[in-house]
């Protein structure tokens, strides 16, 4: 201990007591004293048994004993008895004297040594007692010890003992008073410069995962959780905190450490949060999911943040004064509605238990499924570039492997020929040796010129029945059967190690396959990864309408390709957007239906083999079909008073630029509707289809390929030409005789027994030349192909078979082909396209019905998104161009970006947009610049500019409306301001 930070106490008080933390310290020594005495018996008994001379382990024991005194006297030093250290210094040096002895301890050191315990104890209970201390010099001072105390060193130690150098007591550290505001630094999330890479790298894999854990936990809140959800909202927040804290991202932790005070007091008083204390904690969950979104790499800093800070510092320092939560909302100060303060828990929960048991309309939800652990999910650490070469590697080795694969077939094909010859040779050998035989019996005493002599003599002895006679014409047959017979023999062997052969390389495929499909996988992520950011943009609908519609997603667990998964994204906010906006009615309309007033909206996610299933329910209206006849009228898409189904009118939706809202608003009108949605869908070889029930809701149903890596395949014939056809969708094959073709006016269809299906031949779906059809019968083959308006029959010409096929993309210069989803390579080496039916039929069904109005031939497509808004984004920030380009985009706009006024220009060149967003501040050109340039064109000089900056002075402001910006918004900018002005400008153009 530091002299300096010491003090000595008096020694003529005896009734002193130690400080209380130096009291426990001095208990800790008193429970020491007894383990001091089984070493010191160990030296002791050997002393008191030993005879005439030192006990053999003497050295030992007392060396162990002198540990044992070494760790007391330290510790006592360490508290500032050092009279007591001093003294057990002198007792281990008399005990390494005795040690010389060349004879046992006499009986008087044995009970000096003994004595020790006992005046050890004494004096820490009583250290200030000056009697107490005494007892202890005049038991060192005994004569019997080889060194006895001198009087110097007596009074030394008489100063000492009764006065302890007591440390002064440390400061207490006092918490640093919580902040008043939230400054940028505070929500900083710049990495710092010496971070560790595998604790930023541990934090990213758990980021996500725990700020989704955080925000279920607080919805929950909102809707009426338990204490349960503030408990793990709690510990989730600490863990973020001590991760952030760990790393150094001083904005993450100081979010979650406010929020976890927060929510630490609500638990101990076990209370549920206020309405306005409850939206509070929304948006720091939503802020607290997009700082990890931007940590990994996914997004940007949210420009919320230090507003999101700011007001959970609010609450955190109103909580600080009053002690706890405020029961008076309307006395706290912050700018939210007053509102009542809830029950208590238990009193929610017991009003909730009352309340289940009357009948009531269940919202709709679906049941949560269970979060698959991070170690099932795992974590993508690979370039996807160097995944997507493993693949296509793959994808050849199953092609090559199926082409040796074949040639194995064909070579078994060509032994059993060889082996049918060969027992035809064989036959053909027997044969021959019978003639020879036959012919043999006439000449049975006949003997070829050229026999030597010894046979002369040898038949002479013999006669005929006794000895058969040979001749070369034998030999010659005989060898030719036997030939024949190991032929047959080596083509059996040949045929057994073909078929290990065949079975070696079918179980090399099944292992190809499985490597496959592993590599695959390591492309996969769960929906979930993609959950917060749709629940922000039905939050965001939500407050832009006016409406409380709440987000339910089943199947989030479902893994499907990073690919896949990010090109839903879009599609899927457009869906939520209009089903926000469209579909949930306002709360007058759902209180006079009877309905909740908080709108549902259930996102499930469904994997159905290679494809992927979403389904988007919402309870509200339903299609209005009276305004989509309306519009479809006024556009001339359809013609007054012309019965149509309601499928007919819900397709009209899909239409390009359709849209029933007459008037702009941040989610309506702008002519993005479904068609864009529509397009992304085919374009990425999927499907989508409306369903509707008026008061009840509508669903809109997506389904989208997730690997086209392989797919199970039949394979059939157009002519001489075999084709593969994807299994997606075929229900069932039947012949041609299972059923009965018949002609209903321009109709073919199909008939079994009760059920009527639709017939169309492969060869039209194709547009096959009309000399290479092969004339269809009745005994063709039928598929039955579920598509979007039910089944279909397809007839075609065979069914060759069933196989596995590597699909292989058909490259960036051949254009998407309605129901071609790629090409294959068959064993043979000849490569076929490989079709997708209900994607084909779908197609060939929107020809020749473009419009409803009209006959024209035109492909039912839906063109691309030319109709909708573009807007520019400038601002020399990549966080801050990227934060406004994902705000644009997932509004539905079309956005592009540029990093300066001079890229601007150059991008404006090759295509006008309807907006500029620009900062001010930029190299090269500035934005007053730039809008000053577009101001002086006159090709440009209407496009309205909003001006996005941190200047917020008069004099910036007047600098620029003199160059002709319509719209000035300060940094940190709030999303529904700038969709606000957006919309407004757009209206007044």
């Amino acid at each position: 201990m530091a002299r300096n930070k010491t003090k000595a106490t008096p020694a003529d008080n005896d009734n002193r007591e130690l400080p209380p933390q130096i009291q426990e310290l001095v208990e800790v020594l008193l429970a020491e004293i007894p383990l001091l005495e089984e070493p010191l018996a160990n030296v002791l008994g050997l002393e008191m048994t030993a005879e005439n001379g030192p006990p053999a382990n003497r050295a030992s024991a007392c060396e162990i004993y002198i540990e044992s005194l070494d760790r007391f006297g330290s510790a006592a030093e360490s508290i500032g008895f050092l009279g007591l250290q001093q003294v057990v210094a002198w007792l281990k040096e008399n005990i390494t004297q005795l040690i010389a002895l060349p004879r046992p301890f006499n009986n008087e050191e044995i009970d000096l040594l003994s004595a020790w315990s006992g005046y050890a104890w004494a004096y820490l209970s009583s250290p200030y007692k000056p009697s107490t201390c005494q007892e202890l010099i005049d038991w060192l001072k005994t004569p019997g010890w080889p060194q006895p105390l001198s009087e110097d060193l007596a009074s030394e130690l008489a100063l000492l003992l009764p006065n302890p150098v007591i440390p002064e007591p440390e400061p207490e550290e006092t918490t640093p008073a919580r902040a008043k505001t939230a400054t940028l630094d505070l929500v900083s999330l710049e990495l710092p410069a010496d971070v560790q890479p595998d604790l930023l790298s541990a934090l990213l894999q758990e980021l996500p995962e725990q700020t989704q854990v955080f925000a279920a936990a607080v919805q929950s809140l909102v809707t009426g959780g338990t204490i349960e959800d503030i408990n793990t909202a709690k510990r989730t927040a600490h863990t973020l905190k001590g991760a952030a804290n760990t790393v150094g991202i001083r904005g993450l932790a100081n979010l979650t450490h406010h929020l976890e005070d927060i929510l630490d007091v609500l638990y101990d008083q076990k209370m549920l949060p206020t309405p306005s204390l409850a939206n509070m904690l929304v948006d720091a969950s939503d802020c607290l999911e997009a700082m990890s979104e931007a940590l990994c790499g996914i997004g940007q800093a949210p420009d919320s943040a230090q507003e999101v800070l700011q007001s959970v510092l609010d609450w955190a320092n109103k909580i600080d004064q009053e002690g706890g939560i405020p029961t008076d909302i309307s006395k706290t100060a912050l700018s939210q509605p007053a509102t009542s303060e809830p029950p208590p828990v238990e009193q929610v929960q017991t009003a909730a238990a009352v309340a289940s048991a009357e009948p009531s309309l269940q919202p709709l939800v679906a049941d949560k499924p269970t979060q698959p652990s991070s170690a099932e999910t795992g974590n993508n650490k690979f370039s996807l570039n160097i995944i997507d070469e493993l693949l296509r590697l793959g994808g050849e080795s199953i092609i090559l492997g199926g082409q040796v694969h074949e040639q194995v077939h064909r070579i078994e094909s060509q032994v059993r020929l060889i082996q049918k010859e060969l027992e035809r040779l064989q036959r053909l050998g027997a044969d021959l040796e019978r003639m020879i035989d036959l012919r043999s019996l006439g000449t049975d005493n006949r003997v070829s010129i050229t026999q030597p002599e010894i046979n002369l003599d040898l038949n002479s002895e013999f006669d005929s029945l006794e000895l058969d006679q040979y001749n070369e014409l034998h030999s010659v047959g005989r060898m030719l059967v036997e030939t024949a017979t190991d032929a047959k023999q080596l083509g059996g062997v040949l045929t057994s190690q073909l078929l290990r052969l065949d079975q070696t390389l079918l179980s090399q495929s099944r292992l190809q396959r499985e490597t496959q499909e592993k590599v695959l996988s390591a492309r996969m992520v769960p929906i979930k990864t993609i959950v917060s950011r749709l629940q922000r943009g039905v939050r965001q609908a939500g407050r832009l309408t006016n409406k409380d519609v709440a987000l339910t997603v089943a199947g989030d667990d479902t893994l499907v390709d990073s690919g896949v998964l990010n090109s839903l994204i879009e599609p899927l906010m457009h869906v939520l957007r209009n089903a926000v906006d469209h579909g949930i009615e306002p709360v007058e309309l759902r209180t006079a239906s009877n309905k909740p007033q908080q709108g549902q909206i259930l996102l499930e996610f469904i994997r159905e083999g290679n494809h992927l299933l979403v389904l988007c329910k919402d309870d509200g209206g339903g299609l209005n079909y009276k305004a989509i006849r309306q519009t479809a009228e006024s556009r001339g898409l359809l013609q007054p008073g012309r019965n149509v189904t309601e499928d007919e009118l819900a397709n009209l939706v899909l239409q390009p630029g359709f849209s029933t809202r007459t008037t702009v608003t941040q989610t309506s009108g702008r002519g993005m509707g479904l068609d864009v949605v529509y397009a992304h869908v085919l374009s990425r070889g999927g499907n989508l289809s409306l369903r509707s029930q008026p008061g009840r809701g509508t669903t809109t149903e997506i389904q989208l390929p997730v690997s086209l890596i392989s797919t199970h395949a039949i394979l059939t014939q157009i002519s001489d030409q075999v084709i593969a056809i994807s299994d997606r969708g075929i229900e069932q094959i039947l012949h041609g005789e299972d059923g009965t073709i018949r002609i209903i006016g321009d109709q073919t269809i199909f008939q079994v027994e009760q059920r009527i299906y639709p017939l169309r031949d492969l060869e039209d779906l194709l547009h096959t030349n009309l000399e290479r059809r092969t004339a269809m019968h009745g005994k063709n083959p039928i598929l039955l192909v579920r598509e979007r308006v039910g089944l279909v029959a397809i007839r075609v010409q065979a069914v060759l078979s069933g196989i596995d096929l590597v699909v292989k993309d058909l490259g960036q210069y051949i254009p998407h082909l309605p129901g071609i989803i790629g090409a294959t390579i068959l064993g043979d080496g000849v490569v076929t396209p490989v079709l997708d039916l209900p994607e084909l039929i779908g197609s060939a069904a929107g020809s020749g019905k473009q419009h409803i109005a009209s006959n024209q031939n035109e492909v039912n497509q839906p063109q691309d998104n030319k109709s909708t808004p573009v807007v520019l984004v400038v601002d020399d920030s990549l966080s801050a161009r990227r934060a406004l380009v994902q705000v644009m985009e997932d509004a539905g706009y079309r956005v592009q970006s540029a990093r300066d006024g001079l890229e601007a220009v150059n991008l404006i060149a090759e295509q006008r947009p309807n907006i500029v967003l620009a900062d001010m501040e930029m190299p090269r050109m500035n934005g007053i610049e730039l809008t000053a340039h577009l101001r002086a064109h006159p090709g440009t000089a209407n496009i309205p500019v909003v001006m996005i900056t941190s200047r917020s002075t008069a004099k910036h402001r007047q600098q620029a409306s003199a160059a002709g910006v319509n719209a000035y918004i300060t940094k940190p900018f709030i999303d529904d301001d700038i969709l606000e002005q957006v919309a407004t400008l757009r209206k007044a153009t």
